[in-house]
């Protein structure tokens, strides 16, 4: 009962503390650069979580299952890894000219970082969830989309006609890559799919005015 009252509060601990970490970051600090210690409390706070689930739960001391040492079937692979890597592929196709070639560098390093956290977090510490996988998935997967509005909705994300398909997509990528996770146990996929999705995004979004932040 304490493994089950843990893992269902601890995403809204994260995002509470993540939550005060930006508002705090935009009242010190210019909006455009006010992301950059939002997103290290956030990651902080992620690291905490992972400490506390390996103390506390058992089966989680042996750290989280980055390869399974097999290869993902191509219905799973296609699913859980290609489909949410794909879903930003067009607004990226239909924004290009707009990139700063410059950048990209310093967008793959910062995709990198978050896509590691995130996955690590969102899938990794929540397949401990004790539920059945549907729950997990849909759990996970409808706070990983919430995420994205509670953490950065009033700062970089206030565009409505931005949010809501952000939001469908964001539960669209968190189901996936968690019905993949729990089924291949390999999160290096996951990463992987994560990291490609926030390049595609972060390349077109950090200038087109639009204040869309990274999945």
């Amino acid at each position: 009962m304490r493994q089950r009252a843990l893992m269902l509060l601890l995403p809204f601990v994260v995002l509470g503390i993540a939550r005060l970490g930006a508002e705090a970051s935009v009242r010190i600090l210019p909006l455009r650069s006010a992301w950059i210690p939002a997103l290290l409390v956030y990651y902080l706070a992620i690291e905490g979580a992972v400490l506390l689930v390996r103390r506390v739960i058992p089966g989680a001391r042996d750290g989280l299952s980055y390869f399974s040492g097999r290869r993902p079937g191509a219905r799973r692979f296609a699913l859980g890894v290609l489909l949410p890597a794909v879903l930003p592929l067009g607004f990226f196709v239909l924004n290009v000219a707009l990139v700063p070639r410059a950048i990209l560098g310093a967008i793959i390093v910062f995709a990198l970082v978050n896509s590691y956290f995130e996955e690590v977090f969102w899938r990794g510490l929540m397949s401990y969830l004790p539920a059945t996988d549907r729950v997990r998935i849909l759990y996970s997967g409808t706070l990983f989309a919430f995420s994205h509005w509670f953490f950065t909705g009033a700062y970089w994300l206030s565009n409505p006609r931005v949010l809501i398909p952000v939001l469908i997509t964001t539960f669209i990528m968190g189901v996936s890559w968690m019905w993949f996770y729990l089924r291949e146990r390999s999160l290096a996929y996951t990463i992987a799919s994560h990291l490609v999705v926030d390049v595609l995004n972060l390349s077109v979004a950090m200038f087109m005015g639009l204040q869309l932040r990274t999945v």
